[in-house]
């Protein structure tokens, strides 16, 4: 099997698949509908900041003030981008949907009889944070609000976990919503558990993680990451490790020397045809 025989590789979509079964698709139609929400709600108030029932759902969609729009949907991006591939369109949604609704869900229990506001898509958005930190643990980041050296993902949802019940107990009436991102965190914890368990490498509820990726293809004797095969050939078993990678985890799973023995394959190909 050769690297444009794979479904993943070719750049048409597979039989059966559309536009909203693309992860990616559906990740920018989230933003975009965020966005126009935001523009309407400007001249035709859609939703009142009163939680209601009715409301729960709206209330995900829509924000106060351009700021809080373009952190949101900046968050929504990062994260979203490096798990919509693998989780699918629909899944997507189902993961943006369960990390809004869950959060206001958690806010109103608390809150259940007083009159309070809530109001934008950060719960949905701490639900992909975890789940993101969920399905790649290990990926580095780099926050310009925090000191300059790279944190894994899931260090950074334990620190914000960490910095959302403080903030919560420390000032209930700051007018920011912690309750929602902490159950917007629940609700992507949940999701991933019934809908995504064969992708979790990480589990912050469990003491010792096994990993379910299974980065070790059966008689591969050789190291992708090994310096000797920077100049070498790329065979066709240590292209078939590469790309069963990408099917299972997604192209974002591989390092920078796995990737480029991979560009280097396809100009193998090329330049055989």
């Amino acid at each position: 099997m050769s690297l444009f025989d794979r479904d993943y590789i070719r750049q048409e979509n597979p039989e059966g698949r559309n536009f909203f079964s693309d992860g990616n698709n559906m990740l920018w139609l989230l933003i975009a509908v965020n966005v126009l929400l935001f523009i309407l709600n400007i001249r035709y108030p859609l939703y009142s900041f009163d939680i209601k029932p009715a409301a729960i759902i709206g209330s995900i969609f829509s924000h106060a003030s351009f700021g809080h729009l373009f952190f949101n949907m900046f968050s929504l991006y990062i994260f979203g981008s490096l798990i919509a591939r693998r989780t699918g369109g629909w899944k997507f949604l189902g993961l943006y949907l369960a990390g809004g609704i869950i959060g206001n869900l958690v806010f109103m229990a608390c809150f259940a009889g007083e009159q309070y506001g809530l109001l934008g898509a950060s719960g949905a958005v701490f639900g992909i944070m975890m789940t993101t930190a969920m399905l790649d643990p290990d990926r580095r980041f780099v926050l310009i609000f925090m000191p300059f050296f790279p944190i894994k993902t899931k260090t950074l949802i334990v620190a914000f976990t960490i910095i959302e019940v403080v903030s919560q107990l420390g000032n209930p009436n700051s007018g920011t919503a912690h309750l929602a991102h902490l159950g917007g965190f629940l609700g992507g914890y949940l999701f991933t558990l019934a809908f995504l368990k064969k992708q979790i490498l990480w589990n912050p509820l469990k003491r010792k993680n096994t990993p379910n990726a299974p980065h070790k293809a059966p008689n591969v004797t050789f190291k992708v990451v090994n310096p000797q095969f920077q100049n070498t050939p790329v065979s066709q078993k240590e292209l078939d490790f590469l790309l069963d990678k990408i099917s299972q985890h997604g192209i974002n799973s591989l390092s920078e020397q796995e990737l480029a023995r991979l560009k280097q394959a396809r100009e193998q190909m090329q330049k055989g045809n």
